[in-house]
Parts: structure tokens; sequence; C-alpha cells
């Protein structure tokens, strides 16, 4: 048996590498798009909660709480930052916004607005944020303010032609759409444009379909009208605006009738500097799975059946609310979201 024995005296320096050892199949989100999730009701509590999920690998990931408590709010971005103003805690209407830099994980307080209210509808347009309609305990508003971080205040600008309460906006060619929404005695239809550029908002041909608590997303320079609630039901049909034409025009129906009431959802790049409220709202998340509902309008934890789920969602109509039961069947734990 042989041992080799070393000098004792000074070593010639030794460059060493570091590797990681990493699964094959370890999530990338840094390459992936992600939900941002804003708030909701977790069966006992409403919530200032803001999570990030990825679809594409079913990871939540929590992140800096919001400042408020709030529901019924509303999103946008503007310069990579993300955007939340107004809504309801219990009996008290906020003016209060709230940026979150999504760099230092951190929310900033910003300008407040000058009405409280929620479901409202917010868009960011040529470097400025729109608050546009929304109401709240004293009736439904048409008036649009405008941020304008230059001076550092919201500005009242140009009125809408209707009062919208619960309306969906969306920025396209360079203008911004107002669709639906409840004027305090009707559910609409109609549509407006806003251009900054022009004196007076322009009206566009309206939906087939009355619309309030709807999603609105832009796709393939085209509008889609997503869901919602009619006045006497929720409402399943989507409809496609073509600017080209000027025309709606019915899109595939989707399976289940979706309503636009709950916490704010967004769409975001992963790597968190370029945000995109592309998806505006989706105001349902079940974790089936984990027999856990986060959903601000659910009134009490649901109960167990054989093979089902019952729960009930307390919902805003107009300026009313609602009760709605609805079961659930499962066919076994393992159902995704």
């Amino acid at each position: 048996m042989r041992c080799d024995v070393l000098e004792s005296g000074p070593l010639p320096p030794i460059r060493q590498t570091e590797v990681e050892d990493e699964p094959l199949n370890e999530p990338h989100p840094e390459s992936d798009e992600v939900v941002l999730i804003l708030g909701g009701y977790d069966g006992s509590a409403r919530l200032s909660a803001f999570d990030s999920y990825s679809p594409s690998y079913d990871i939540t990931r929590s992140l800096s709480p919001m400042t408020f408590v709030r529901s019924y709010a509303s999103v946008a971005k503007l310069d990579g930052e993300l955007y939340i103003m107004g809504g309801t805690h219990g009996n008290v209407w906020y003016d209060t916004v709230e940026s979150y830099n999504p760099i230092s994980d951190t929310w900033v307080t910003r300008p407040s607005l000058n009405q409280k209210k929620g479901s409202l509808a917010g868009a960011s347009l040529n470097g400025k944020i729109y608050a546009i309609g929304g109401g709240n305990r004293d009736g439904c508003f048409s008036e649009v303010e405008m941020l304008d971080l230059n001076i550092g205040k919201w500005i009242f600008t140009r009125s809408m032609q209707y009062e919208r309460f619960a309306p969906a906006v969306a920025e396209i060619n360079n203008t911004l759409c107002v669709v639906g929404g409840y004027d305090g005695r009707n559910y609409l239809k109609s549509v407006e444009r806003f251009d900054p550029r022009e004196y007076s908002g322009t009206g566009l041909r309206s939906m087939s379909t009355r619309r309030g608590c709807h999603s609105l997303a832009v796709l393939n320079e085209k509008l889609y009208a997503l869901g919602g609630y009619d006045g006497a039901k929720m409402v399943s049909t989507v409809e496609v605006f073509d600017p080209r034409t000027g025309s709606w025009m019915p899109g595939e129906q989707m399976n289940v009738s979706q309503m636009d009431y709950f916490p704010e959802i967004i769409k975001c790049a992963a790597n968190r500097q370029q945000c995109a409220a592309s998806t505006y709202y989706i105001h349902m998340k079940l974790s089936l799975r984990g027999k856990e509902i986060h959903n601000m309008g659910i009134t009490r934890r649901p109960q167990q059946h054989p093979g089902k789920l019952r729960y009930t969602l307390r919902i805003q109509l107009g300026l009313s609310q609602k009760k709605i039961q609805i079961t659930v069947g499962m066919k076994s734990d393992k159902v995704k979201h």
C-alpha cells in the first residue's frame, strides 16, 4: 500500500468552479408569463394579499401585500408599474391609489382620486392613467379622471355620454373603448370611444347583448367582450368588435357563464418588468385540489358532499347584492384550476 506525502509549504492557487445541481424539469418562471392576483376572500376575511401564479408550472408565489384591503377596485399599468385605484371594503369606499414596483417588490402611495368609488374601469394611454365611471352608495358615475404624474394629481377630463357602473375598457388603436356597464336603471350594450385628440367622445355600434361586470380584451386588433350580467342572468356569450368594419359579430360561446366581480387579476411578464393588463379581470380562483376556494364573494367555507363541493357566492349586481348557490362536482381530488 502506498501513501503519497505532500511537502509542507505554499500551494499554487486552485481555481474552483461551482456547479449547481439543477433538476432537468425545474420550472424557469423568468421565461414564463404569470397571472397577478390581487385581494380576494379566503372564506373568513377579505385580503390585501398579492400573488403571482404561473399557469405553465402551476406555481403560486406570494408578493408584497397591498396597503389596503379593497374589493371592486380597478387596475392599470404605467411605466412598468401596476396601479390599483378605488374600490371598497365593508361600508367604506376608497379614493386611494397605490402602485406596485415589481423590481423592488414594494407598494407606493399615489395621488388620490377626486371621487370615492368602486367598480370603475381603469386603463393607461399615452403615459397617463384613466379612471372611468364606477360608483358608490350615492349612485353611478359618468366622470372620467386622468392621472398626470407630471403635475402629481388626478384631473377631470371629458365625461362619458352615459353613467357606467362596472363597465369594461380596453386600449385599441391608441384610443380607449368603454363597453357596457350599469347606469342605475339598466344594464347597457352601448359603446363609447375615447380619443384624447378629439374634443368629444364618439359612440360606436352597440353590442347585441347588455353587459355589466364583464371582461374586455384585445386580440389581433379586435375587441372581445366576454361574459358578464345582463340584468336578469349571467351571460356566456362572446362578442367581437372589428374597428375596420365598425361592427360586432358573435364569437365562440364560453362553456360557463362568467362575471367580472371578484379580485383583480392581470397578466404580467414573469420578469416583473413589463406588466400588461390585457386580461383585466378574471374573478374566480378555485383550488379544488386542496379543497380551498379563494374568492371574495364566498360567504362561507364549502362543505364537502360525496363527489361535490357546494358553496355560496355573494355577488354585486349593479348597486345591489344577491346570493347564488353553486355546486361543483369533482371526479377526483386531482382536478386542476
